[in-house]
């Protein structure tokens, strides 16, 4: 039988099954005339009816098991050379039993699958034993091993796999709770299984979350290939079976049509796993009732944005972008758009990962519109049509435009106007943090096509190096209201960094450009230092300082002059806090301090003279608190906050300001413990929270106010432990812990987040090891040891990556001991 003599035959079968069924006959004899053949194939197909029910009846439930046509009978005591120990599952080809051996030659537990009677009175035995022949040739972890096979005394074929104990993948990413980040890896781990079955030309044709399992140690392994098949043109697969077989909920458009199956449909069905993993819905929802039904839906219906089926905020934020283009494209209708091979859809989630851009695209105007015209030829009037073509005729005419002279001006006019007018004016503006970023985006886009028309235009090239230096800053510098996308922010400032220092090198470079220079390079060793690359961040400093130098030596007494020695002096100073060195960094900080005093001075005191001096007594403080000067410590901070909530009440809507205050009274409270006066402390970490949560509620973007609110709640867990208030220590510590994992998972496992998280394990550990002393809980001993190995896991990660700072390297050590002492502890069962 032909694949088109096939379509033929499910279509006359769709359309009949759709009929009132006191109808049938006469619509039968409607649709198949002169045509005995056709007429006697889909009656036959009719006979099956309720067994191509039990086929589609899965598409209600994902995995759920092939409903038998009879009455399941009892196991069999063995089968061949295995003892039966119980049923473990049914499936499209048979019953599946846990096994051993009964003679006893090894005593590991096997999963024996034995084709059942009711599909065997189907024609199956052939699939079976090709199902068996493809497993004897696959050698892959994330595969399930076949071990043996044969036939029994009446001839019924079985196989014995490897048993995999484990749960299917959802169930087993709900019960842990992974992150994103986390169910990726898992998701990629099956990919590179779906992959090893591809490259020896076979395609599995029913992928799906319940023929995933995986086991406790986090591996997934992939099974039931009892509806694969090999890719060899010389090899027809046997069409006469009573219906599709298949998870309508997981099957491709082409699958669903009975066209022929590719790489592509196993694509296909690994976006919709990928998109129900994400988040926590299928893309649609597939109807249980004829293939008719099931064809509509699966062809015609568009799914969601992977980001508009997230069921929070907070997930629709961490899918939006790259993930919902990577979704799409593997959804695709027509395979000619999806990815080529799963190792493609592979290669753009480890880009997504790693904070590269992504080789998929989202459709373009014309795609979409070339689609919808197709789809809706009939409908669409020829006036509308005409009207859709003029538009894209003047679209296609305005980029034509684009390099004339007039349009060039406008165009770099607006976009100018953008960045460095409107950015800079709703800034400040609580909520603003999307908005800027999408701004910036939207008129870089504009400066870097006119960029590559005008090549040779330094103006140009300057004011395209600054629009990366803003979006930089949105994107994810930590000193700045930011989004979380710190490798982009990296990515931006240096592009930005790499124009201004080519340009600031030309004979005759204005002072301005020098400062753009200077400015941006000091925000680069910052990032730098972030992402634990302390050497070159202090390489950096260290260049900042010289160029700062020249500058006001040039132009002695000039306010942005002293400013930039001071900026500049301050990147050197925090290059060595973050490499230990706190005797060098404190007689720096010093230093700034001095320097910000003449520049407020000269320049008024303007508001960002005041906020420069409040940060310079801000972070000499903070040197003062480790070098456990305390008392200059806490007087730095309250000059810092004296400043700060002048501005506060200067500018009440100024976010920057009420951020600044935020820091001062969290500092506060930090060295006000160091002082023994803990109520006082708790009291200052409380405004910090109040102010930081007021600003998280006003822009859920800005991932530095969301840091600072898991900041803020460590720190009470803190103090509360030190009160001795250990039930609120315990809550806040776990509190503690949640906010920081999703701060790690947002912010792709930034240095500084993986250590916060590290010691709000370590807080928690420390609280159950006190309530265990004082309250005679030995049962919290393990949990102690619990949070112990998380946060040793997570320093030893860093440290293993080389971005632990000098002050941090005795962390891993520390936590060693405290973990051999916590389970000498636990006590003997």
């Amino acid at each position: 039988m032909t694949p088109a003599r096939w379509g033929e035959i499910k279509s006359v079968l769709a359309q009949v099954l759709d009929s009132d069924p006191g109808g049938r006959a006469s619509t039968l004899e409607k649709l198949c005339g002169a045509d005995s053949d056709l007429r006697r194939e889909v009656e036959s197909l009719l006979a099956l009816e309720a067994k191509a029910d039990a086929v589609l009846e899965t598409a209600a439930a994902p995995g759920a098991i092939f409903r038998a046509q009879a009455e399941p009978l009892p196991p069999p005591a063995t089968i061949g050379p295995y003892r039966i120990l119980h049923e473990i599952g049914r499936g499209g080809m048979g019953v599946v039993y846990l096994g051993e051996r009964a003679d006893g030659q090894y005593k590991k537990q096997v999963a024996i699958k034995l084709i059942t009677s009711a599909r065997r009175d189907l024609g199956l035995d052939g699939r079976f034993r090709q199902e068996r022949q493809i497993l004897a040739q696959f050698e892959h972890a994330g595969i399930a091993r076949l071990v043996d096979g044969g036939a029994t005394p009446e001839g019924v074929p079985y196989f014995v796999m490897e048993y995999v104990e484990g749960l299917p993948l959802l169930e087993y990413c709900n019960k842990h709770a992974l992150t994103v980040a986390q169910r990726i890896q898992l998701f990629l781990a099956v990919c590179d299984a779906v992959a090893h079955a591809h490259h020896r030309l076979v395609v599995h044709r029913d992928l799906k979350p319940g023929n995933i399992l995986v086991t406790e140690e986090g591996n997934p392994k992939l099974l039931d290939f009892g509806l694969a098949r090999v890719l060899d043109a010389g090899a027809n697969e046997e069409v006469t079976q009573s219906f599709p077989m298949m998870t309508p909920a997981y099957a491709s458009p082409e699958q669903v049509r009975g066209e022929p199956y590719t790489v592509s449909g196993d694509v296909y069905s690994l976006g919709v796993i990928l998109y129900e993993l994400l988040s926590a819905r299928r893309p649609y929802n597939v109807p249980s009732g004829s293939l008719s039904e099931i064809v509509r839906t699966v062809c015609d219906q568009e799914p969601p944005r992977l980001s508009e089926a997230a069921p929070d905020d907070r997930l629709r934020r961490r899918l939006r972008g790259d993930l919902d283009t990577i979704a799409a494209r593997a959804l695709e209708k027509d395979p000619r758009r999806r990815y080529v091979s799963v190792n493609d859809l592979a290669e753009d989630l480890r880009r997504h990962l790693d904070g590269r851009p992504v080789k998929a695209r989202p459709a373009t105007f014309f795609y979409r519109a070339g689609k919808m015209l197709r789809r809706h030829r009939i409908a669409i009037p020829a006036g509308a049509l005409a009207a859709i073509l003029i538009l894209a005729f003047a679209a296609a005419a305005w980029w034509q435009a684009q390099s004339a002279r007039r349009r060039f001006n406008e165009v770099r006019g607006l976009a100018h106007s953008v960045i460095f007018e409107l950015h800079d004016a709703i800034a400040p503006l609580p909520g603003s943090t999307a908005a800027r970023n999408l701004l910036i985006e939207r008129a870089l886009e504009y400066l870097e096509r006119l960029s590559k028309e005008a090549s040779g235009d330094p103006a140009l090239q300057w004011e395209v190096a600054l629009a990366y230096e803003r979006i930089g800053l949105v994107q994810g510098y930590a000193a700045e209201s930011n989004l979380g996308n710190g490798p982009a922010s990296f990515d931006s400032l240096r592009k930005s960094a790499a124009i201004l220092e080519r340009l600031s090198a030309r004979p005759g470079a204005s002072l301005q450009l020098r400062r753009d220079n200077l400015r941006v390079l000091n925000q680069l060793a910052s990032a730098y230092g972030h992402s634990g690359d302390l050497k070159t961040e202090q390489e950096i400093a260290r260049k900042c300082v010289v160029l700062s130098e020249q500058i006001l030596k040039a132009q002695p007494g000039n306010p942005p002059a002293v400013y930039d020695v001071a900026s500049s002096t301050a990147t050197l100073a925090d290059s060595f806090t973050d490499q230990g060195n706190y005797a060098e960094a404190v007689t720096l900080r010093e230093r700034v301090l001095e320097f910000t005093r003449q520049y407020a001075e000269l320049a008024k005191a303007g508001p960002e003279g005041r906020r420069s001096l409040a940060l310079a007594y801000k972070k000499l403080a903070a040197l003062y608190g480790v070098l456990q000067r305390y008392d200059e410590s806490h007087a730095s901070y309250e000059q810092a906050r004296a400043i700060d909530e002048e501005r506060c009440r200067a500018n009440p809507s100024d976010r920057r300001a009420a951020m600044d205050l935020s820091f001062d009274y969290s500092d506060l409270g930090w060295v006000l413990s160091r002082l023994k006066d803990e109520p006082a402390a708790l009291a200052s970490h409380q405004k910090a929270l109040e102010i930081r949560e007021a600003a998280v509620k006003s822009d859920p973007n800005d991932v530095r106010a969301a840091t600072a609110v898991a900041s803020s709640t460590g720190r009470i867990a803190a103090v509360y432990d030190r009160m001795g208030d250990f039930d609120r220590a315990m809550m806040w510590s776990r509190k503690a812990i949640g906010l920081w994992a999703g701060m790690s998972e947002l912010r792709n496992g930034d240095r500084s987040t993986i250590a916060e998280l590290g010691d709000a394990h370590w807080q928690l550990a420390d609280v159950y090891q006190e309530i265990a002393d004082k309250r005679h809980r030995p049962e919290l001993r393990s949990s102690a040891v619990a949070e112990y190995e998380q946060a040793r896991a997570l320093y030893a990660g860093l440290r293993d990556r080389g971005v632990l700072s000098r002050a941090q390297l005795h962390k891993v050590d520390d936590l060693t001991q405290q973990l051999a002492e916590a389970r000498k502890k636990i006590p003997a069962n």
